[in-house]
């Protein structure tokens, strides 16, 4: 790297000095930031867009057809310039104006032109779809107007070495803009499913409050994804409102509603649409997870198999009381042990265990208190709220015993090993043709059981089991249940037991918990509301 370094500079100190007048290029920085050039300058005008003041509003660009926007002129001059020499300038940007702080960047290569080899002229375009991505990682998704400080500095590009002008000091333009950005759909926080499940209930929210779609994030155009877990006879027709609705309308059919494109379709995925939305239809009686990416403007409905105890759930300020899967009780390998095999509750929270109607099933204790854990607590149905004075992680077991329910609070164990180190159980399948791939293998947590495998991607159909290096003493699959997000699932050990597959593509995080307890496994693909273990 060195030779190649000072070859370059030789290079560009002969053609330079071809005459006897021209400027000397100064001895470059060996710092990490790379090499300097001090000796020559650059004449600079900015475009209107950096001195007008008025707000760039993206989506208003688009709709012109508007790809590029120029922000400098720039010229360049010595007496003479090495062949393929070119500019090159780089977009600071910042959310803060002091300290300033580069936090994304942009680089952008400029189109030169060389007049007698003396003079370098160029202009800086940057990409609005470049802006755009800047103004959402910066600050979230959500439309909004924001003011953006920037900073350009410029490099001259010679045999891929830039070499920065008149040092790490110098900014050709700073200043900020006001930026209006705009995705073409607009998320609320709230959606629910109205149709033959609520009789068509038009009365307001609190008729069909049970049938709400639930989204843990604080920013939803981030994860625009929301779930709900429903029972349905056959022939259920269903269409989608959002909070507004109801707030905006009295009549909420002249409101906002979503459904598919075709009235009465029974497809199980599609498209939402907001005009003349149709009525879908769910063909099969049975238990079914809904789902809708209000980004994408998409559904899917997934079967739920009636191994699993959906409907009973920890409830609470964890989760604002709602019912998320992620929170709900599953059969275990006891007979009347029902298992939520991962609970995360903050000091002094408080809690109950409920169905998603709060009736039949509305349990807590006799009177106000709260819980220790490792101890079976009585509940009690319509009782007082449930309370941690500590902050709790771990799993939860219900049992109901002639009509009388206890629960039981069973912290993780701390972890003997250091976070993050190789547990030597693996995702084995059609991404890693069935392989011991270090990319796909779980790494411990703080806690004894609890395996985490992080920004992975699982296309959908893809077939893959969970097992150890030699498919010996671990070798997991499912049964015949289909998998879905952010919900618990037993796996089954034993060459026989089925591959995992999913009906929809996944990028997050894979968690794996073992409960020594009930010497079973439980799978989770978790979205990026959803946690296992806290931050």
């Amino acid at each position: 790297m060195k030779k190649i370094y000072f070859l370059l500079i030789g290079c560009m100190g002969l053609a330079l000095a071809g005459c006897d007048d021209a400027p000397a290029p100064a001895k470059p920085q060996t710092n990490p930031q790379g090499p300097v050039l001090e000796s020559l300058t650059a004449n600079v005008i900015e475009s209107s867009y950096l001195t007008s003041g008025e707000v760039i509003n993206i989506q208003d660009l688009k709709d012109s057809n508007v790809d590029v926007i120029p922000l400098l002129n720039t010229s360049v001059e010595a007496k003479q310039f090495p062949e393929g020499v070119s500019l090159e300038a780089v977009c600071e940007l910042s959310k803060e104006k002091d300290p300033f702080m580069s936090e994304y960047s942009i680089t952008i290569p400029i189109e030169t032109t060389l007049t007698k080899a003396e003079t370098l002229n160029g202009t800086v375009y940057v990409s609005v779809n470049d802006l755009e991505i800047a103004c959402e990682t910066l600050f979230g998704l959500a439309p909004k107007t924001v003011t953006l400080y920037y900073k350009i500095p410029l490099s001259l590009k010679v045999g891929g070495t830039n070499y920065r002008l008149e040092g790490y000091d110098k900014y050709y333009s700073q200043g900020s803009l006001d930026i209006a950005y705009n995705p073409e759909v607009s998320i609320q926080s709230t959606y629910y499913l109205i149709g033959d499940v609520t009789g068509w209930a038009d009365n307001g929210p609190d008729a069909i409050k049970p049938y709400k779609f639930f989204n843990r994030s604080e920013d939803v155009y981030a994860n625009p994804v929301f779930t709900l877990y429903l029972d349905v006879n056959d022939n259920s027709y269903w269409k989608i409102i959002p909070e507004s609705t109801f707030e905006d309308f009295e009549n909420i059919w002249e409101g906002l509603i979503y459904g598919p494109v075709n009235n009465g379709s029974t497809d199980m995925t599609g498209t939402l649409t907001s005009d003349n939305a149709g009525a879908g239809c769910i063909v099969d009686a049975g238990r079914y997870l809904f789902t809708i990416n209000m980004l994408e403007q998409t559904y899917s409905i997934t079967p739920i198999g009636d191994w699993m105890y959906y409907g009973i759930y920890v409830r609470g300020a964890e989760n604002e009381w709602g019912y998320p899967a992620i929170d709900g009780f599953f059969s275990s390998a006891t007979p009347g042990n029902l298992v939520d095999p991962s609970i995360y509750l903050p000091s002094g929270c408080e809690f109950k265990i409920a169905d998603a109607n709060w009736n039949p099933i509305n349990l807590g204790l006799g009177s106000a208190g709260s819980v220790s854990f490792n101890t079976p607590i009585t509940l009690s149905n319509n009782g007082a709220n449930l309370k941690v004075d500590s902050e709790f992680v771990g799993y939860a077991v219900i049992v109901n015993s002639d009509n009388e329910w206890s629960l039981t609070l069973k912290p993780y164990a701390e972890s003997s090993k250091n976070i993050g180190e190789a547990s030597g159980i693996y995702v084995k399948g059609g991404m890693n043709s069935w392989d011991n791939d270090s990319n796909w293998e779980f790494k411990t947590t703080e806690y004894e059981g609890v395996y985490e495998l992080a920004n992975v991607k699982v296309d959908a159909g893809v077939e893959f089991k969970v097992a150890d290096a030699g498919w010996t003493e671990i070798n997991l699959g499912q049964g015949s249940e289909p998998m879905a997000l952010n919900v618990a699932f037993p796996l089954y050990g034993g060459g026989n037991s089925g591959n995992i597959v999913l009906n929809e593509s996944f990028s997050g995080t894979i968690a794996l918990i073992y409960l020594e307890e009930y010497d079973q496994y439980f799978l989770y693909f978790l979205t990026p509301d959803a946690i296992i273990v806290p931050n």
